[in-house]
């Protein structure tokens, strides 16, 4: 409470109080109007900074709401892509291949930067994946009509896991072909339950575009001056253009989409 609410409000108990018959000189009535003025706009500030308050606590609780939201969405894709990465080891008689895809685990975390990176440690895999890339799928998903987002938000998470994984079990087999993994990305994503005629152009080029990102933090070599582009001329080796990967991705999508593995449309 404010000082001058505070003296407001002891004039009022005072007034009220027996002492105030036996003191020598009561509170004129302008004395009455400034005491209750003051208080008036003290309780209307406090009302002031209660409802910011209150509006912000609601807003901080809907951010908290839709990130939990986002994050419980991902871990969904997940456990279809997963099971659809293990379909498709199998169906290449890679029962080993298919027990290793079928046990990693999704690593979710807070970062900000755009991370997606899978990790063995004692033959356990982890698919690290960090909120900056959620996010940022959700944000593309926002220029999108309503009735689109979930679809695209699904299918880019999908083939960012996919890819992840392909890569994964590429690995496993004693293979590294990252060109032929774009392709087997899509299939897993099919196998998945995803309609691959369904993948547009935006949605792969934002997953390559994203997948782009999260390779070349993975290869920075510190904070050194060159780090950033020596990071960025490793991925364009690697993986080539972005948009040749984009195109890889959409031509087996294509071909799956005709006679091949048809899923449920999302």
């Amino acid at each position: 409470m404010t000082r001058c609410s505070t003296l407001a409000l002891a004039i009022v108990l005072f007034a009220a109080s027996p002492q105030a018959a036996n003191a020598q000189e009561a509170p004129t009535r302008e004395e009455w109007r400034d005491a209750f003025r003051r208080l008036g706009d003290d309780l209307r500030d406090l009302a002031d900074k209660a409802g910011d308050a209150i509006e912000d606590g609601v807003h901080r609780a809907r951010e908290g709401a839709a990130e939990v939201g986002a994050a419980l969405e991902a871990r969904r894709v997940f456990r279809e892509v997963r099971r659809g990465a293990a379909a498709e080891a199998r169906e290449r008689d890679q029962a080993a291949v298919a027990e290793f895809l079928a046990g990693i685990r999704l690593d979710l975390n807070g970062d900000a930067e755009v991370l997606a990176d899978v990790e063995v440690v004692a033959g356990q895999g982890r698919l690290h994946l960090s909120q900056g890339l959620i996010d940022r799928v959700g944000a593309e998903a926002e220029a999108l009509p309503e009735s689109k987002r979930r679809g695209f938000r699904q299918r880019v998470l999908g083939l960012v896991m996919a890819r992840e994984l392909a890569e994964a079990a590429q690995a496993r087999a004693g293979r590294d072909s990252p060109r032929e993994a774009d392709a087997e990305a899509v299939a897993i994503l099919a196998r998945a339950g995803y309609d691959p005629g369904a993948l547009t152009q935006r949605e792969a080029s934002t997953a390559v575009n994203l997948l782009t990102q999260a390779r070349r933090q993975a290869m920075r070599d510190g904070a050194a001056p060159l780090a950033g582009p020596v990071a960025a001329a490793k991925v364009l080796v690697r993986y080539g253009p972005a948009a040749r990967q984009a195109n890889r991705a959409l031509a087996a999508a294509r071909e799956l989409a005709s006679p091949g593995i048809v899923g449920r449309l999302r």
